[in-house]
């Protein structure tokens, strides 16, 4: 019936098993009634008070466990076990020892009892001032508080007093600070490491001076201490747009978060260290070491550098693979070229005029066979100079004269020749049986030509030869492959 009352007695598991519940913080129970084994009236039902006649009515659980204590005890906390890790063992030996003693513990004592769940590792330092405080207390040491901070000015005072009014009037005046209390120390930890190799060398270094006997014992820390924390500052905006940009977002954070928690007081603002500047590669790199990586220049120069004048640069597999490398023909070094640009940039000069205005080129005549022609910038004109029955290629313009050297396949295999700008006979300069000679290129005084050969070896090896095609030398002379050599000037 209505405000009915049903009274339920519960057993000691019942209640301590309740009590556990509220200790735990639960905000909702879930009970079953039993019917009584014993027989009797076991038929009950609650009304959910949505009924025509109970509407308003709802069942309503009263918990009674007895009269309240004279003096409420304390709230028990919940059980839990402070532990140390077991070390993480330094090498291959250790980790045998630690099996073998786990296995000799097993056989004669027992299997290790599993750790518990609640397990909590001490901490080597307290984390925070409120751990110091707690641990003054339990040791009957001075306290540890923070001294209240001068007001800046006569602003800062009145915000100051206006607070501390505020509180007295809502939640109860200050505790009054005992007056032998002591304020707290920051330690200043080491900053966190930037990269793992940081996180090594200080390991290593902490390493090293555990095991220096020589070394004094290290000062322990005073109980009021406590470690900072560090912090890395916000990076500083590098323009006006996102510098608006963030505070907009700042702004809708703080509408839909709340006010930003404000960092705690042993925080130390520590600015991020900047990643290192790459080291820039070196343009050459001697023939003493082949093997760094060449890298990429951001932004590659038009011309060529001054160091680089007067030198053949070519292709190789010195290294493995292929690569452009640069030989002084005074001294025979060579060294490798870091930076792609340099040979394309090198091959431009190829079949150019020396006044710039007039150009050696390989286009097909009527017949579709590969021409040499002279194309004339400054009016937009193209005349054929050569008329061979076979292909022709690899012009190279003289930097002193109008004479042309090429390579062309009209006797069969690949032979070297020279013609004049304004056409006529050309003039073949090298003679094989069946090897081939390519990619000529002049000396900046026009007194010698380079080109690369598989004459001798049967490898492809840079030659140098005279003007006139008298005394051809292999300048190479090396196990490797050498080709499209460019003598620059």
């Amino acid at each position: 019936g209505d405000k009915e009352v049903n009274e339920l007695t519960l057993d000691e598991t019942a209640r301590a098993w309740l009590e556990q519940q509220l200790l735990d913080g639960a905000q909702s129970v879930t009970l079953r009634v039993l019917p009584n084994p014993e027989g009797g009236d076991n038929l009950f039902a609650w009304d959910s008070g949505q009924g025509p006649k109970t509407a308003g009515n709802v069942p309503e659980l009263e918990l009674n466990l007895g009269p309240p204590p004279p003096t409420p005890p304390p709230l028990p906390t919940k059980p839990f076990i402070v532990a140390t890790l077991t070390p993480v063992p330094e090498n291959i030996v250790t980790v045998v020892a630690m099996a073998n003693t786990a296995t000799a513990v097993a056989e004669v004592t027992g299997t290790y009892t599993p750790v518990p769940y609640d397990v909590y590792t001490p901490t080597p330092f307290p984390e925070n001032l409120a751990t110091v405080q707690a641990a003054a207390l339990i040791q009957g040491l001075p306290p540890v508080a923070l001294e209240t901070p001068t007001p800046a000015n006569d602003a800062e005072a009145t915000v100051m007093a206006e607070y501390a009014t505020a509180v007295a009037l809502t939640t109860g005046t200050f505790t009054p600070v005992p007056t032998d209390f002591v304020t707290p120390v920051l330690i200043l930890p080491s900053p966190p490491p930037e990269n793992v190799a940081t996180a090594a060398a200080q390991v290593l270094e902490a390493t090293r001076v555990a095991a220096d006997d020589a070394l004094p014992t290290s000062t322990p820390l005073p109980y009021n201490a406590v470690l900072a924390e560090y912090v890395y500052a916000t990076a500083t905006p590098g323009n006006a747009a996102t510098a608006a940009a963030q505070q907009a977002l700042a702004q809708s954070r703080a509408q839909v978060e709340g006010t930003p928690t404000p960092l705690p007081w042993n925080a130390v603002v520590i600015t991020r260290v900047p990643p290192p500047a790459p080291t820039p590669v070196p343009l050459l790199i001697s023939s003493a070491n082949f093997t760094p990586t060449p890298t990429a220049s951001p932004l590659p120069p038009d011309v060529l550098p001054d160091f680089l004048r007067n030198k053949i640069i070519f292709k190789s597999n010195r290294s493995g693979q292929e690569a452009t490398y640069v030989m002084d023909p005074t001294t025979s070094a060579v060294s490798l070229v870091t930076q792609p640009w340099v040979f394309p940039l090198a091959a431009q000069q190829l079949g150019k005029a020396p006044d710039g205005k007039r150009e050696a080129i390989v286009e097909r005549d009527d017949n579709r066979v590969h021409q040499i022609k002279i194309r004339n910038h400054e009016y937009g004109t193209t005349r054929q100079i050569t008329n061979l029955k076979n292909m022709t290629y690899d012009p190279d313009w003289s930097p002193v004269s109008d004479q042309i050297v090429f390579v062309s396949t009209d006797v069969g295999n690949d032979e070297i020749y020279v013609i004049n700008a304004s056409g006529g006979d050309p003039v073949r300069l090298t003679f094989n049986d069946w090897e081939w000679d390519k990619h000529p290129s002049w000396s900046p005084d026009g007194s010698q030509i380079v080109f690369y050969s598989n004459r001798g070896s049967g490898r492809r090896q840079l030659w140098v030869m005279n003007a006139d095609g008298s005394n051809p030398h292999n300048i190479s002379n090396n196990e490797w492959e050498d080709w499209d050599p460019i003598w620059t000037r």
